[in-house]
């Protein structure tokens, strides 16, 4: 399955030129991330973060901008997972404007808990963020 959510474009997110400053699609698709754990899991991302001390920090990012991001409405974000391990995923974030598509963002994720010195552990993804994990894959 792949989630999709719709999300407003709005005007502090255009630069100058009139489109989407880059680094606000990385916010859209961080919002849509989190998104997916309120609509679609069982706990909340925040809530996973401070109740089980579980985050999923970005360790890689690789995105191909293929029209601009417009201030005409909202963007719709198709979500889906790939290359899920014991302790990581990728996941793909497709951009859309109507039927445009206007950006395909990859992003690999560690599973990690938060340690006392600010650093933080990689460990496995639990089994019940990993089932969610594999009903968005792309296979699905």
């Amino acid at each position: 399955m792949t989630y999709e959510i719709n999300l407003p474009v709005r005007f502090d997110d255009v630069d100058a030129a009139g489109v989407v400053y880059y680094p606000r699609i990385l916010d859209k698709c961080h919002q849509a991330f989190e998104a997916i754990f309120s609509e679609c899991g069982e706990t909340p991302y925040h809530s996973l973060f401070t109740e089980r001390k579980i985050g999923f920090p970005s360790r890689s990012l690789e995105v191909e901008f293929l029209a601009p991001v417009e201030y005409n409405g909202s963007l719709t974000l198709r979500v889906s997972t790939t290359q899920i391990s014991a302790r990581s995923v990728h996941f793909k974030f497709e951009g859309f404007q109507g039927s445009k598509c206007c950006f395909i963002a990859k992003v690999g994720k560690v599973c990690c808990k938060p340690q006392t010195d600010g650093k933080f552990e990689a460990v496995e993804i639990p089994e019940d963020i990993r089932q969610l994990l594999d009903e968005l894959g792309e296979s699905s």
